[in-house]
């Protein structure tokens, strides 16, 4: 009898080791068909941002005269957000549809990508896209006096249920240009260019990400 509950209690634990390790589903595995929703979500600009440097404070003093408090603290500032104020201030100026060359950008990329160009529907999908540009902004070179713009985009997978399957954030990397900021802003097609750059350079990343789920 004892020998029998043993045996019982072997077998449970193989069984309960099996669940637990069952892989979870992948998503790319249930995906027939993929769209992407035409309304991109795109953040407002903040005027202020924090300050990438803190700036450090000090207070000290005695309370007799052997006895002293030293408190030390530090504090980041609100600073203008000029690099992203002055590239919205552009797009509006050039009359710029950022949220048509994210559109654009995007579905470019997934119709170029060998995975999910069969899989790419324009409507009908069993699972949809929707992306959010959290934060633009234009940047200088380390290296040089040349800009490039970025975009930080958000990606989100829902099933027909409008279910939330899969998410990922990206931004993208640096991008080799010959402009300066001032140069990129002088014609709508230097602007565009930078955006469709930083588009389609995010845009990837994002794909990639996604053929791992």
């Amino acid at each position: 009898m004892k020998y029998l509950s043993i045996v019982v209690l072997v077998l449970i634990s193989f069984i309960f080791i099996g669940c637990s390790q069952k892989k979870e589903i992948s998503i790319n595995s249930q995906i027939n068909s993929i769209s992407l929703d035409k309304n991109i979500v795109i953040a407002n600009v903040p005027k202020t941002v924090k300050s990438p440097i803190s700036i450090g404070l000090g207070l000290g003093g005695y309370v007799s005269k052997h006895v002293g408090i030293n408190v030390g603290t530090s504090v980041r500032p609100d600073i203008k957000n000029s690099d992203a104020l002055n590239l919205k201030r552009g797009i509006e100026k050039f009359n710029i549809d950022l949220e048509a060359l994210v559109f654009q950008g995007f579905s470019k990329a997934m119709n170029e990508d060998k995975f999910y160009k069969n899989k790419f529907v324009p409507f009908g999908a069993n699972h949809t896209i929707h992306l959010f540009v959290s934060k633009y902004e234009m940047d200088d070179s380390f290296i040089s006096s040349t800009a490039y713009a970025k975009l930080y985009i958000e990606l989100k997978i829902l099933d027909q249920n409008d279910n939330v399957l899969y998410t990922n954030y990206e931004v993208n990397d640096s991008i080799d240009s010959s402009l300066s900021q001032a140069q990129i802003y002088s014609k709508k097609q230097y602007l565009e260019k930078a955006l469709n750059d930083a588009i389609l350079n995010t845009s990837k990343k994002l794909i990639k990400e996604m053929k791992n789920k």
